[in-house]
């Protein structure tokens, strides 16, 4: 699989797009994701967060943290990025109830690592993707997702406001 897919479907006379693209890292509230390889797919209807792990990560890390989250975009109330050439970010914000479904499913303690849409500790709001590489087509596709689903907010980031998420 090629680190950038982004693929543009035409059915019974609509437009589904969607793209896939690969990510070194996922932070989801407080808990940072790595060692794994993850794969990331964004629709208009829906985003899968997927982690891969391949014959040298299972190798490397047995611990790996393995995971395949599949959701409605609905659930999804905004979608921020940072569409920096060498150090892309995204950043997804979701309901409160999704955020804890997902918790409690992932196992993921108030105590330790969380994640949590409610809480008052901005770094367990929201998931941060960090991406292996973006091109141009990817970009595009994401932008154009996002212009035709009203429901979510989609804001792009400067390197400041980047920063501060």
């Amino acid at each position: 699989m090629s680190t950038t897919n982004s693929t543009l479907l035409v059915q019974r006379n609509e437009k589904h797009c969607f793209t896939q693209f690969t990510c070194s890292s996922i932070c989801l509230g407080s808990y940072n994701l790595n060692g794994s390889s993850f794969i990331v797919q964004v629709s208009r209807k829906s985003v899968l967060l997927k982690s891969v792990c391949t014959r040298k990560n299972s190798e490397l890390n047995n611990g790996a943290f393995q995971f395949d989250l599949h959701f409605p975009a609905k659930e999804l109330l905004e979608f921020a990025t940072h569409f920096h050439p060498t150090h892309p970010a995204i950043f997804l914000t979701f309901t409160p109830e999704l955020s804890q479904n997902f918790s409690g499913l992932l196992n993921l303690d108030k105590n330790g690592s969380y994640w949590n849409s409610k809480s008052q500790k901005e770094s367990e709001k929201r998931i941060i993707l960090i991406p292996c590489k973006l091109d141009i087509s990817v970009t595009s596709a994401i932008k154009e997702i996002f212009s035709l689903n009203r429901n979510v907010g989609f804001r792009e980031l400067t390197v400041a406001e980047a920063t501060r998420q």
